[in-house]
């Protein structure tokens, strides 16, 4: 059914501040910094504001277009949760903790809009890395129909699962050449489901198998990845990397990690029984350090010489543990 002029108007006065309240909350994720939350809060903005204005409109729409207005609802109530759980903690009631629990709904707000990015160029750009927005030929390739088996596809990933994954594979996916993969591991206590967003702009842009697996709860009630003691991941991770690589044709893990690398998107690190994982920057939850130690200081404090290059979420810019201050956060700068 072809939209009516008064659904269009609609879509058009609310998709603006639905992006940006969507990209102000990955600012406050990437600048977030205890001691610097406030002044973050400020050069966000508020958006939010203007969303909360905006959403009414979708009330009385036709049913048919009920395809359309459902992501843009429960992507906009997904911000404004967020917004809310900020502000509160913005206003002096909450901490950190808080803070992380309000940046939860970011990604359930991508998740809930990304239909959307088919049938909607803003949407579609909003999705794409900022420096190749302009780029004509990737242009018409997120442009035409989606290939099968492409998209995003989660095995065993609901929310509350463990040991699952989610996958994203480009759009315009073929099998005739193979493609890069990236395993991306979730910092403590997250899940692959929300993390794959950290990492979808990037794979979608540049054309990447994206693989964002959810730690097991073996041994209960284990959360996060097995760090030390029991190490019940590694199978399950072998088995997801197999998986995978059945049914989609993509380079050797090598070459995927060194493309990457260069990038400095990912930090490259070699454990035990030559476990590879690849550990993303931008968790939703501060900056890992770069592997040459420009982008953060190792050795601040015995916790961090430990771990801070195994868990996105740990190398604080105060040190959670003793409150020593280090460099993992890159400075403020305006949106």
């Amino acid at each position: 059914m072809q939209m009516s002029e008064a659904v269009v108007d609609d879509i058009v006065a609310l998709l603006p501040p639905l992006l940006q309240s969507l990209e102000a909350l990955g600012f406050i994720a990437r600048h977030l910094n205890p001691s610097d939350f406030g002044r973050v809060m400020h050069a966000a903005g508020t958006p939010d504001q203007a969303l909360q204005a905006e959403l009414p409109r979708l009330t009385g729409w036709p049913e048919d277009f009920a395809h359309l207005r459902i992501p843009l609802q429960t992507a906009s109530d997904a911000a404004l949760a967020a917004f809310a759980g900020l502000r509160k903690v913005q206003q002096g009631h909450g901490d950190l903790v808080e803070v992380f629990r309000a940046l939860r709904y970011a990604p359930r707000a991508q998740e809930a809009l990304y239909p959307l990015a088919a049938k909607l160029p803003p949407v579609s750009s909003f999705f794409t890395d900022p420096g190749l927005r302009e780029d004509a030929e990737l242009e018409a390739r997120l442009a035409a129909p989606a290939n099968p088996g492409t998209g995003i596809i989660h095995h065993h990933n609901e929310p509350g699962s463990r040991g699952g994954f989610s996958l994203y594979v480009p759009e315009y996916y073929t099998p005739n050449r193979a493609w890069p993969l990236v395993m991306a591991l979730h910092g403590g206590s997250g899940n692959g489901r929300g993390f794959l967003w950290s990492w979808l702009r990037d794979a979608r842009s540049h054309g990447a198998i994206l693989v964002a697996p959810t730690a097991t709860d073996i041994p209960s009630p284990k959360t996060t990845w097995a760090l030390m003691g029991e190490d019940t991941d590694s199978p399950n991770l072998a088995r997801i990397l197999e998986t995978v690589r059945s049914r989609y044709k993509h380079r050797s893990e090598k070459n995927a990690a060194d493309r990457h690398e260069r990038r400095r998107h990912v930090l490259l690190r070699q454990r035990s029984r030559k476990r590879v994982a690849l550990h993303a920057s931008r968790a939703g939850l501060g900056h890992l350090p770069s592997a040459d130690g420009r982008g953060g200081r190792r050795g601040d404090c015995a916790v961090c010489r430990s771990i801070s290059y195994m868990a996105s979420s740990t190398g604080c810019s105060r040190c959670r543990w003793h409150g020593k201050r280090t460099n993992c956060y890159p400075p403020l700068a305006p949106m």
